[in-house]
């Protein structure tokens, strides 16, 4: 289980407003199949994850969100390959809204055993819903830290990257900044 912050979100341009997003308050998830790197080295993990609408008008679907996805990973040495679909269905509002269908790859290189550097690519297209037969693409360069040992089982980890439009179709937002920090146990 994951429990998350909500973001803290920063618009420019026509309307410009900052604000929280909706709460991403739980992800639960459960590995199906893996293999360490002696047997194989990969990973195959369903996920749900559910939103609350708790954020600011400018930035809230104002509906709950759940959002079914199946995560892959593949590893060859220090280099993994991470790839996921899923679908965003609001519990509310399909036609304001639509059901977005996501998609990631994830390149990731392990240096030093604890730096990351990582490229990500973003794909969702609108099947349905006022964005119907739109697409949009981003690429997201980063870098992860971690995971660093604290206590027993607890260690902490910290990312950032700075993600970008690619597609200009119907680009949701021109580009932001990630950070992101966890504790695993």
């Amino acid at each position: 289980m994951i429990i998350g912050l909500p973001p803290y979100e920063e618009r420019s341009g026509k309307n410009p407003t900052v604000g929280w997003s909706d709460w991403p308050f739980l992800l639960v998830k459960y590995r199906l199949f893996s293999a360490n790197e002696e047997n194989g080295n990969y990973i195959v993990t369903p996920t749900v994850a559910f939103t609350a609408p708790t954020g600011s008008n400018a930035f809230s679907t104002k509906t709950f969100g759940i959002t079914p996805n199946i995560a892959n990973g593949k590893g060859w040495g220090d280099f993994d390959v991470l790839l996921d679909f899923g679908v965003n269905l609001p519990t509310g509002d399909f036609h304001k809204l639509g059901t977005p269908l996501l998609t990631n790859v994830t390149f990731q290189y392990k240096l030093l055993n604890v730096l990351w550097p990582q490229v990500e690519v973003n794909y969702t297209y609108w099947p349905n819903g006022p964005d119907r037969g739109k697409n949009q693409v981003f690429l997201l360069p980063g870098l992860l830290l971690g995971p660093i040992p604290l206590w027993k089982r607890l260690e902490w980890s910290l990312g950032v990257g700075y993600q970008f439009a690619v597609s200009d179709a119907h680009p949701q937002y021109e580009s932001n900044w990630i950070f992101d920090f966890r504790m695993n146990f």
